[in-house]
């Protein structure tokens, strides 16, 4: 897994060769989120403006 450079495109490369691309630029919305849903874990998300925002376990 990685991220765009300039833009926080999401990029994730499988074994088998292939990758999957997530858009991660937009000015007004976040792109994409990736985390645990049990609102306990941590939690990436793609940011209006091309920023990252992220939270982690407090443990």
């Amino acid at each position: 897994m990685s991220l765009g450079k300039k833009a926080p495109h999401l990029l994730i490369h499988f074994e088998d060769g292939k990758t999957l691309y997530v858009n991660g630029h937009h000015n007004q919305y976040e792109c994409w989120q990736a985390g645990d849903d049990d609102g306990d874990g941590w939690l990436m998300v793609a940011m209006p403006g091309d920023d990252i925002a992220y939270w982690e376990p407090e443990d």
